[in-house]
């Protein structure tokens, strides 16, 4: 089986998220805790469109970010104790 290990995220620009970073991830078990509206499903979603790209409808994207706009990140990761740095780089549709 395959392991795959996210250590942080780098120079997010995405949703609520402006020119962040979020280090200490590589844990085996990660709790996120946080306020209403503090960004834990945004994380989520970047890690997803990051992984395996943007999924469902533009209009669902557009939450993330106006038309046009370009949200951006850095995953470091390994890959079977390998490493894996991923840069994004996505266009919300009109």
């Amino acid at each position: 089986m395959s392991s795959f290990k996210i250590l942080s995220l780098k120079g997010l620009n995405f949703g609520r998220f402006s020119n962040r970073a979020i280090d200490d991830l590589g844990h085996s078990f990660i709790v996120v805790h946080g306020a209403n509206e503090s960004g834990k499903s945004t994380l989520t979603e970047i890690i997803t469109w990051m992984t395996g790209g943007p999924v469902g409808k533009a209009a669902d994207a557009q939450r993330f970010g106006e038309p046009e706009q370009v949200l951006t990140g850095r995953l470091i990761a390994e890959l079977n104790g390998q490493p894996a740095d991923i840069e994004g780089k996505f266009k919300i549709k009109k």
